[in-house]
C-alpha cells in the first residue's frame, strides 16, 4: 500500500480535503480554483495524482504537488487528530466541529458562469437532495438505526407528455435552501475544538491546521478516560498461567505525556470517598489499560434510559416521543467529565451531565456486520462493495477497536472510493474508507543456514523489508532479511547437550494432544513426507531453533526459537506447538503459540493463533501461501522467526506498512517495541515457572546462561536510556543506541519488573 499523497506544502492529503489549486480561463487569465480530493489514481510517470470533485459535478486530476490543502471538512467529534506542524507529537481529540459554507447557483445555459449566492451559511440551513448517506444514524420515533441502503428515484416529465424514471439519480443532483433554489458548495470553512492528551483545549483550531490519525494504540489515553492498573504476569509461585490481571480500582485520566509514556491519573478507590481524598498518580501506560466496563469515548451514540415508572407510563412517554418526534433522548458525548458524569449532547441541541446509569451507549458495528444479519437484499445506489466493508470490519477486529474513532482505524490511508456528490463532504459522518488488510510474505524455498549480522544492518533490514507489502505484492529480499534475521547471538558457548532436532515421546501438555481424530495411523504416502520433513530438519535447523518430533505421535512436533539481537525479543525464548494433519502436505500445518495470554506480536495473538499467509491464517496469494510442492515445516518455523520476530512489529499491523517512515509511524513504533519487550520479560518470567514439557533443561541452561545477558539489557535501559533493540548480542549499546531514548514510563515499568526476574533467575541456579 502506498504512502497519502502530499500536497505543495508536504501536508498529507486526507479523503475529502477541500484542495486549492490554479486553472486557466478561458481568455487565458489564471485563476484558483477549488474541488474535493475524492481519489488518488494511479501515478503518472511517477507523479502522484488527487482526482478532485468540482461545485459543477466534474472531476479533475492535479498533480498533488500542485494542489494545497485549505479545509478539512470531513471531521467529526470523537475524531483524533494531530498538529499538522508537529504530525509526529501529541494527538488530541475533536470535541466540536464548526462548518460555514459558500452556495453556487449553477449557471443553466453553456457557457454562463456559477453565481455565489450566499456565504457563510451554515450546514443547518441547507438541505441536500439525497438528505441520507450510507452509515448515517437515524431516529423513527422511539428507535434508532444506521442507514444501510440509499437509492432516489426521479420521475422525469418531457415537453412532448412523456415521462420515465431515472433509479439512483442522486449522484446527478445538487442541493437546495429553504426557496428550493439549487445549489452547489463552492467553499467550507471548518474550526474545531480540539482536547489534546496534556489535558489542553483548543478551540476554533482552523481544519487545515490539524491532520487526521489514523491509529489509536494501546498506549493512548486521553483525559477523562477511565482506566485501570494492569500486571502482565501473575506471582512467580502462582498455581495457573492466567493472563494479563487488573486492579479492581478505576481511575481517571487527567493528562497524557507522549514523550515520557506516562500518565496522570485520578484514583477513587470507592464512591464514597469525599472528593478531597482522591489521589493523583503519575504513571506508566504500560500499566495501565482502558476499564472493560468503561469502554466509551468521545463522539461515541448514547440513548436516554427511561426512568423505573409503570408500564402505562412509560408506553405514554413513547407514545409521546414518537408523536412529537423528540430527539432528546438521543445523543454523542462531547466530554467525558469526571468519575461519575458525562456530558452528552441531544438531538435537540440540548447538553447536559449525565450519571453512567441513565444512559446506554450505542454498540459500534461496521456495516459488513449489518450486512450479514440483514441479508443479501441489502445494495446500496454508490455501487458499494460489500467487500470494502468486509475490509473495514476484519481491520477492526484487528485493531480490537470499541470508540468511535477505532471504527475509522486504517480507513483514509488511501484515497478511493466514488463521491455521489460534494455535499457528503459536509453532511455525511462516517466514511467508508477501504484499507486492504496486509501480508506477511513468505519464503518460497527453504534456507538452509544463517549468516551472522552486525545488530545494526540487521535491524535496518528487518523494518525495510521483512514485513514490507508492496504494490506489486513482492518483497525482492525477503529471503535476505530472513537470514539475517536469524542471526541472534553466538551459540559456541552453548556447553548442555540439547541437540537442535530429536525424535522422543509425546509431551502431555501438548497442545493438539487430544486431536487424535487427526492421527494420520501410518498412511504410507504421509509417513514417506513427514519422514522426510524430519530429515530436512534434522541437517538444516539454524542455530537458534530447537524442534522435537514424537515416534508415538508422528503429527506432532514442538520448537522453540529465541529472539535475535538487535529486536525487542532478544534472549527470549518462544515455543510453538505444530500439528499434520491427515491432508498434510496438501495443506499446511495447525500451529499454536504458548502465549500465556500475553500478546507478544500483532501475527501471535494471547489465544495461541498464529497469523500467517503461509499458514493460510491470513490473506495473500501465489508464493506467499502454502505450496504442497515446495513449502516445508522448516520453512514454517524460519518464517516465524524471520518474519515475525522482527525489529520493528508495529508494521506487522495488517495495513501499517504504509506508515514506515511518517511521522505516525514513527510516533508509535517505540512504544510497540517498548511494551513488546516488556511482554517478552514477562513471557520469560512464564516459561522460567512452568516450562513446555521436554524442554524443562533447555529452558533452565538458557538463562542460566544468558540471565546475566537480560539484567545487563535492563540496566541499559534503565541506566543509559538506550531504545529497545538497539543492543547488540552481549547486550551492550551500539551507534543506533545513540539515535534517542527509551521513555520514562517504560523505565518505570522495567523497574517494577526486574526484582521479580532477579528471584526468578536466582531460583533457578542462574547468575545475577
Amino acid at each position: 500500500m502506498t504512502p497519502q499523497p502530499q500536497d505543495a506544502t508536504g501536508q498529507t492529503i486526507s479523503p475529502y480535503d477541500l484542495v486549492m489549486f490554479q486553472t486557466t480561463a478561458g481568455d487565458g487569465a489564471r485563476r484558483h480554483d477549488r474541488g474535493l480530493a475524492v481519489r488518488a489514481p494511479p501515478t503518472a510517470g511517477g507523479e502522484r495524482l488527487i482526482s478532485m470533485l468540482l461545485a459543477d459535478g466534474t472531476e479533475v486530476a492535479k498533480a498533488a504537488r500542485d494542489v494545497t490543502v485549505v479545509d478539512r471538512s470531513f471531521l467529526f467529534p470523537g475524531m483524533t487528530v494531530a498538529s499538522a506542524s508537529d504530525p509526529g507529537g501529541q494527538i488530541g481529540v475533536i470535541t466540536g466541529v464548526a462548518t460555514k459554507l459558500d452556495l453556487v447557483k449553477l449557471g443553466v445555459e453553456g457557457g454562463e458562469p456559477r453565481v455565489v449566492v450566499a456565504t457563510g451559511v451554515s450546514p443547518a440551513e441547507v438541505r441536500p437532495v439525497k438528505e441520507l448517506s450510507l452509515g448515517d444514524y437515524v431516529v423513527s420515533g422511539t428507535w434508532l438505526g444506521r442507514v444501510v441502503e440509499v437509492s432516489v428515484d426521479v420521475d422525469v416529465l418531457f415537453d412532448d407528455g412523456s415521462a420515465c424514471r431515472v433509479t439512483k439519480a442522486g449522484d446527478k443532483l445538487r442541493f437546495g435552501v429553504k426557496n428550493k433554489w439549487p445549489m452547489a458548495v463552492a467553499d467550507t470553512r471548518t474550526t474545531v475544538d480540539v482536547l489534546w492528551q496534556d489535558g489542553t483545549r483548543q478551540r476554533g483550531v482552523p481544519s487545515a491546521s490539524i491532520v487526521r490519525t489514523l491509529v489509536r494504540s494501546e498506549q493512548d489515553f486521553f483525559p477523562g478516560q477511565r482506566v485501570v492498573g494492569k500486571t502482565l504476569s501473575p506471582p512467580v509461585d502462582a498455581d495457573d498461567d492466567s493472563d494479563i490481571t487488573t486492579d479492581a480500582r478505576v481511575g481517571v485520566v487527567k493528562s497524557h505525556s507522549y514523550k515520557d509514556q506516562t500518565v496522570c491519573v485520578s484514583w477513587n478507590t470507592s464512591a464514597t470517598t469525599p472528593e478531597e481524598e482522591v489521589v493523583d498518580t503519575v504513571m506508566s501506560t504500560y500499566d495501565l489499560a482502558r476499564s472493560s466496563d468503561h469502554k466509551f469515548f468521545y463522539g461515541d451514540m448514547v440513548v436516554r434510559l427511561l426512568p423505573a415508572v409503570k408500564e402505562e407510563a412509560a408506553a405514554s412517554v413513547q407514545k409521546s416521543n414518537k408523536a412529537t418526534n423528540d430527539l432528546s433522548w438521543v445523543g454523542h458525548i462531547v466530554d467525558l467529565c469526571d468519575a461519575q458524569y458525562i456530558h452528552v449532547k441531544w438531538g435537540d441541541g440540548t447538553t447536559s451531565k449525565v450519571l453512567l446509569h441513565e444512559i446506554a451507549f450505542v454498540k459500534q458495528r461496521s456495516l459488513y456486520e449489518i450486512h450479514q444479519e440483514m441479508g443479501d437484499w441489502v445494495h446500496d445506489e454508490d455501487d458499494h462493495d460489500a467487500s470494502d466493508d468486509k475490509a473495514n470490519h476484519e481491520q477492526d477486529t484487528i485493531d480490537g477497536g470499541s470508540d468511535a474513532q477505532d471504527a475509522l482505524i486504517g480507513r483514509g490511508t488511501a484515497i478511493i472510493g466514488k463521491v455521489g456528490n460534494i455535499v457528503k463532504a459536509v453532511i455525511r459522518t462516517l466514511s467508508r474508507m477501504l484499507l486492504a488488510p496486509g501480508k506477511m510474505y513468505m519464503l518460497s524455498r527453504s534456507t538452509a543456514s544463517a549468516p551472522i549480522a552486525e545488530p545494526a544492518a540487521m535491524t535496518e533490514n528487518i523494518q525495510a523489508c521483512s514485513p514490507r507489502i508492496s504494490d506489486d505484492g513482492d518483497c525482492p529480499t525477503e529471503e535476505a532479511a530472513v537470514a539475517q534475521a536469524l542471526a541472534s547471538h553466538d551459540t559456541s558457548d552453548n556447553v548442555f547437550n540439547f541437540k537442535h532436532f530429536d525424535v522422543v515421546q509425546s509431551p502431555h501438555d501438548h497442545h493438539y494432544l487430544d486431536n487424535k481424530e487427526q492421527d494420520c495411523g501410518g498412511e504410507r504416502k504421509w509417513l514417506k513426507r513427514v519422514q522426510e520433513e524430519w530429515k530436512i530438519l534434522d541437517t538444516s535447523l539454524p542455530d537458534t531453533i530447537y524442534v522435537r518430533a514424537y515416534e508415538n505421535r508422528m503429527d506432532l512436533l514442538r520448537a522453540v526459537m529465541m529472539g535475535a539481537s538487535g529486536t525487542p525479543y532478544h534472549d527470549g525464548l518462544f515455543f510453538f506447538d505444530l500439528q499434520l494433519p491427515p491432508s498434510y502436505p496438501t495443506t499446511p500445518p495447525l500451529v499454536n503459540y504458548h502465549s500465556f495470554g500475553l500478546r507478544v506480536n500483532p501475527n501471535l495473538y494471547a489465544s495461541g493463533t498464529v497469523c500467517l499467509s503461509l499458514l493460510n491464517t491470513f490473506g495473500g496469494k501465489d508464493t506467499e501461501l502454502w505450496s504442497p510442492e515446495s513449502s516445508s515445516l522448516l520453512q514454517v518455523v524460519i518464517s516465524i522467526q524471520g518474519l515475525v520476530l522482527v525489529a520493528q512489529p508495529y508494521y506487522n499491523k495488517a495495513g501499517y506498512i504504509a506508515q514506515i517512515g511518517t511521522p505516525e509511524g514513527r510516533r508509535n513504533e517505540m512504544p510497540y517495541c517498548e511494551n513488546t519487550y516488556l511482554v517478552n520479560l514477562h513471557t520469560m518470567l512464564h516459561l522460567i515457572r512452568r516450562p513446555p514439557a521436554g524442554f524443562e533443561e533447555f529452558v533452565r541452561n538458557h538463562f542460566c546462561r544468558r540471565g546475566q545477558h537480560v539484567l545487563k539489557a535492563c540496566e541499559a535501559y534503565l541506566q543509559d536510556g538506550c531504545p529497545v533493540g538497539t543492543l547488540d548480542g552481549e547486550s551492550l549499546s551500539t551507534e543506533v543506541s545513540k539515535d534517542r531514548s527509551c521513555s520514562m514510563g517504560f523505565k518505570l515499568a522495567l523497574a517494577s519488573t526486574v526484582p521479580r526476574l532477579v528471584e526468578a533467575l536466582s531460583g533457578i541456579g542462574a547468575k545475577v
